[in-house]
């Protein structure tokens, strides 16, 4: 006696696309939860941040926080002599702030083997008698620790 077979070619070839292409998924499901997790850090670290200079406080003061933002790397130098005698904010990589910095908006997103690459814009376009303006910078995460942590800051 003969089988009879259900499974017409269409349904087989729809199956092994799903199959083959199930592993690709993946990672684009977890580069989207990436970005996501960075926009949201990097959003609440810059609000946090130039909040404190809005008010005089020093945000270097909450060691906390710059634990939980920068890398080991990153911390290391920006409490050490070497750091004291930079000549600009690390983060905002200026002598000064416009107020308007603590607002953002990403540019542009990349991972590259086990970093991220953010490139955000503080502030807002505005006329040079209306402050300075909008920063664009390139942020560099890295994984540490099961977390991402910020290692470099760097103007584009």
């Amino acid at each position: 006696m003969q089988r009879k077979s259900c499974s017409s070619p269409f349904l087989t070839i729809v199956g092994a696309m799903a199959f083959v292409g199930a592993p690709f998924l993946v990672p684009h499901v977890a580069y989207a939860d990436i970005k996501s997790t960075l926009q949201t850090k990097t959003s609440t670290f810059y609000g946090w941040y130039v909040g404190q200079l809005k008010r005089d406080q020093d945000p270097f003061r909450d060691r906390a926080m710059m634990h939980r933002i920068a890398s080991r790397r990153l911390e290391k130098w920006l409490y050490s002599p070497a750091y004291r005698e930079y000549d600009a904010d690390y983060f905002l990589r200026a002598q000064d702030f416009d107020h308007d910095w603590g607002t953002l908006r990403t540019t542009s997103f990349r991972l590259t083997g086990g970093a991220a690459l953010l490139g955000v814009v503080l502030g807002q376009p505005k006329p040079p008698e209306k402050g300075i303006g909008e920063r664009k910078l390139q942020l560099k995460w890295v994984r540490e620790g099961g977390s991402w942590k910020l290692d470099r800051v760097n103007t584009y």
